[in-house]
């Protein structure tokens, strides 16, 4: 036994040197990688603070006049299915 190790006293140092780099680095980038600064602001506050009806309006015309069934009749032809 003590053959054996003497023969592979360098490769067994080598690996715990290796293992303990890989274990600092991973620990390290680990650390790194998880504090990250987000302005949280951006999902708490609404994009304007008035509501457009006239834009509603618009988009509800643009829905009815481009889509070959209205809103409407798909939730009534869904709930029909169901």
């Amino acid at each position: 036994m003590k053959d054996i190790i003497k023969k592979y006293i360098s490769a067994i140092i080598l690996l715990f040197v290796v293992v303990i780099v890989w274990a600092g680095l991973a620990f390290f980038l680990d650390s790194q990688s998880s504090y990250s600064e987000v302005n949280i602001e951006i999902y708490t506050n609404p994009m304007n603070s008035t509501f457009s009806q006239e834009e509603l309006d618009d988009v509800n015309k643009r829905t009815l006049r481009t889509l070959p069934v209205s809103p409407k009749e798909f939730i009534n032809l869904s709930k029909s299915i169901n």
